[in-house]
């Protein structure tokens, strides 16, 4: 026997919000079942020290309107939300590929966070919420 160990492959869809895990997850019923890879959330919390600072912070709508800048902690009750809202999607997406699955958080910036969490045979999905109407689809494999 050797002391080979067999390491599960995780379909790591990684995103900042609920919205962007939706997308990603719209596109990846085919790896689920093709790789035999598990389900696996991981919602990017913004860093506190990323965030802007300083009086008159604002965001700007969709409709042009100015919104004032959510705190941090509002921001991380809306990361732990959006993780609660993943984690249910992934168990019924689990249950139906009759698999395990796991979500997670982490913090930081969503490329490099994400890239962080994932092991070398591991697919990695990011998800961003798309701003306006798509042109067209794309999907890189490599």
């Amino acid at each position: 026997m050797s002391g080979s160990v067999v390491r599960t492959r995780n379909l790591v869809i990684a995103a900042d919000s609920i919205g962007g895990a939706e997308a990603a997850l719209a596109c990846c019923r085919t790896i689920f079942e093709e790789f035999r890879a598990r389900p696996t959330g991981l919602i990017i919390e913004p860093d506190d020290t990323a965030l802007p600072t300083g009086p008159g912070r604002r965001l700007v709508s969709f409709s042009g309107a100015f919104l004032t800048f959510p705190s941090p902690d509002r921001l991380r009750r809306i990361a732990r939300g959006d993780a609660d809202r993943l984690r249910l999607r992934l168990s019924g997406v689990a249950a139906e590929l009759k698999t395990d699955w796991a979500c997670e958080m982490s913090k930081g910036e969503l490329v490099s966070a994400a890239c962080a969490r994932i092991g070398e045979t591991d697919i990695l999905v990011l998800g961003q919420r798309p701003m306006r109407a798509p042109r067209g689809r794309v999907l890189l494999l490599e």
